[in-house]
């Protein structure tokens, strides 16, 4: 019934359940598998705002919903927020790079190239140690499955959405005006159906 109430809604497109602060164990247990699967199969897209340590049992519950519902589409939030203010710029760090691989290999996963500002230290945080999550994201699930978020108003804790956008349009900037088109705003229309 809630899920039917938000499909009645004009202006929901899909349906998050932040479960960043969720115990271990929470996105592979019945009760959340189970709701998954019912949004999924009420065409409603699954945005997903988890914690880096977290990108291993994601895999094991989109892997669960996909033998469900093979079409259902999930956006991953934030890169699958990595602890930059802790390792910088090292994509290895919390094994993320190798979890963001194994996850672009998922059908229908997406990336939203959003967050990152606020997972690293609020008030030093420079382009060059986000950039290197943002080109690891575009190389392992392309551009037609990158979106941009601005993550506002929560970015302006960690600076504003402009200096975030000039960051994102920095590392956007070798791909084709095609592709970088996609990145802005085809691939949320086409995933959230807008």
């Amino acid at each position: 019934p809630h899920i039917a109430a938000l499909k009645a809604k004009p202006r929901v497109v899909g349906i998050r359940r932040n479960a960043q602060n969720e115990p271990d164990g929470f996105m592979t247990s019945d009760g959340y598998l189970a709701g998954m699967i019912a949004a999924a199969k009420a065409r409603s897209s699954l945005d997903m705002c988890i914690r880096a340590r977290q990108l291993p049992e994601l895999r094991r519950a989109l892997t669960q919903l996909f033998k469900v519902v093979p079409d259902a589409r999930v956006i991953l939030d934030h890169l699958g927020k990595p602890n930059i203010k802790a390792h910088g710029a090292d994509i290895q760090a919390d094994d993320w790079a190798n979890e963001i691989n194994a996850l672009s290999d998922l059908p229908n996963v997406f990336c939203k190239l959003s967050g990152l500002p606020t997972e690293a230290d609020w008030d030093t945080w420079t382009p060059e140690q986000l950039r290197p999550y943002l080109d690891h994201a575009l190389t392992a699930f392309g551009p037609s499955r990158c979106l941009f978020g601005g993550d506002w108003p929560v970015v302006n804790l960690a600076g504003d959405y402009s200096r975030w956008q000039t960051v994102v349009a920095a590392a956007l900037n070798h791909l084709t005006a095609d592709e970088q088109e996609q990145v802005w705003s085809q691939t949320a229309r086409r995933v959230y159906g807008v």
